[in-house]
């Protein structure tokens, strides 16, 4: 008897619609549900109204971005040969980030994602914590070749999209977003609503940079957040 081979697993799209409604709901909640395009502030909604405590700290390798403690923490740091300690609901950011504002928000709002999932969805995540690796394997999501292997070699790559999700959906409030993007975009003499990778390289950069300095946002989150709402995408072949 044949055997059908298995199909590879399907890679999501990369802002999942229920982490988008989760950070609306959220920034209802908070009272920030902003129409006007500027950056939120993520530290007063992070600390004050999710109640998390955050702390700098050396981490004990370079590529972790930061972490955050779901339960009593202790991780043993072997290259300093310390123990990280944490109580439930503290987000450690990696002491290095402190010289890199945009880099720091990001983190600290992707920290905020985890979190959001595990109240939201406390059966899916059964570890004590969650660790925010570099954002190097999924900055673009038009490589398909490098997101496939992404999701076939690390097995927290759905969980860190959907924190990267909702991180984009509380930094720039779709509301803003969609209409300050799609302005943009007209204004740099795009003919069509969706901005196509390498078409129109100058004006592309020029859309992406002017998004990422509104927001204070790393580019490649706005890159992937045009994506998730299909104002940016590679060019189909004819």
């Amino acid at each position: 008897m044949k055997t059908e081979k298995a199909k590879p697993k399907e890679i999501p799209q990369f802002i999942v619609p229920d982490c988008g409604k989760l950070a609306y709901k959220y920034l209802q909640e908070y009272g920030a549900f902003q129409a006007e395009a500027k950056p939120v502030n993520i530290q007063d909604f992070v600390q004050n109204f999710l109640e998390l405590d955050v702390r700098n700290e050396k981490m004990p390798l370079a590529y972790i971005k930061g972490m955050i403690a779901y339960g009593f923490m202790d991780v043993y740091d072997s290259i300093n040969q310390r123990v990280i300690s944490a109580e439930p609901g503290t987000i450690i950011l990696n002491e290095d980030l402190q010289n890199d504002e945009i880099t720091w928000r990001y983190v600290l709002a992707h920290e905020a994602g985890h979190w959001i999932l595990k109240r939201e969805r406390s059966n899916t995540i059964q570890s004590q914590y969650a660790c925010c690796k570099s954002f190097e394997e999924r900055e673009d999501v038009l490589d398909s070749k490098k997101m496939a292997l992404y999701f076939a070699t690390d097995p927290d790559a759905e969980s860190e999209m959907m924190a990267d999700s909702i991180a984009n959906s509380i930094l720039m409030p779709a509301s803003s977003f969609l209409r300050h993007s799609t302005f943009l975009i007209g204004k740099h003499d795009f003919l069509e609503p969706t901005m196509y990778a390498g078409e129109h390289p100058v004006q592309e950069q020029k859309v992406i940079k002017e998004l990422a300095a509104i927001y204070k946002v790393p580019e490649y989150a706005v890159r992937n957040y045009l994506y998730s709402f299909g104002l940016y995408a590679k060019r189909k072949p004819i």
